[in-house]
């Protein structure tokens, strides 16, 4: 006999461990069958609820317009409510007039008539000048004329203006050259900062750097330079410009 009849002779087919494990696993098997199906169902139950509780409900109803009944009349409305005065109101006194005897009325009278007030008003004779006309003077109307001189605004030291051609030097005076410094034989340059305005005047001037024996005199020959302005939009405008003054005793 063969090996696989010897095991099949020794063990039977349907033996009592195979059928104790095959009913713990049919059990199994139907355990998990019902809780997944009881977990799907709480699932589909859970989401059905939550999304018919946000659901609204729209009822639209079409009227036809011959099914309305008739507007209600405007006739039919409550009168407003009446306010009861507690007392009459009194009667004015102010500006009623009281007569009095003709005795006491003055002849004179004090309110012109319309004769006289058209009387008034005309002038009789004259040449040219009918009755009845009305002359109309006019009073002559002073005109004062208001001039408005606008100034012209300047920059501040070093506020950057966009121009198309920088000013150009027309007239430099030469410097008086420091007579300590001509007797000391000392040299320099000092460096300023120009304000020229439209006219091409020098309307300020500022040291930047330089010996300090020298900025009188530099100022000085800044003040009495001629300048051709600054040019921008083919109209001069005022700017501010760099320019050094050297001291040479040659």
């Amino acid at each position: 006999m063969s090996m696989t009849a010897t095991v099949l002779g020794i063990v039977d087919y349907g033996a009592a461990e195979l059928k104790r494990i095959y009913r713990q696993h049919v059990q199994r098997a139907f355990t998990y069958a019902a809780a997944g199906h009881l977990v799907a169902a709480a699932i589909y139950l859970g989401v059905t609820w939550y999304l018919s509780r946000e659901e609204q409900v729209r009822t639209v109803r079409f009227i036809k317009y011959q099914d309305l009944g008739p507007p209600p009349s405007l006739t039919n409305q409550q009168a407003a409510p009446q306010i009861q005065v507690s007392q009459a109101a009194a009667r004015p006194t102010i500006g009623i007039p009281e007569p009095v005897p003709d005795a006491e009325v003055s002849s004179e009278t004090t309110i012109a008539t319309q004769t006289e007030m058209s009387q008034m008003t005309s002038l009789s004779g004259g040449e040219g000048v009918g009755e009845g006309a009305v002359i109309q003077v006019e009073q002559p109307v002073q005109q004062t004329d208001n001039i408005v001189v606008e100034e012209e605004r300047l920059p501040d030291v070093g506020e950057f203006i966009p121009v198309e051609e920088q000013p150009v030097q027309v007239e430099m005076p030469k410097p008086v050259y420091p007579e300590i410094a001509r007797r000391a034989g000392i040299e320099g340059t000092v460096f300023i900062h120009i304000l020229v305005d439209k006219a091409g005047k020098v309307r300020d001037v500022k040291i930047v750097k330089g010996p300090e024996m020298f900025h009188e005199a530099a100022k000085e020959a800044a003040w009495k330079s001629v300048w051709r302005p600054a040019i921008q939009n083919q109209k001069p405008v005022a700017v501010w410009v760099a320019f050094p003054i050297r001291f040479t005793l040659k």
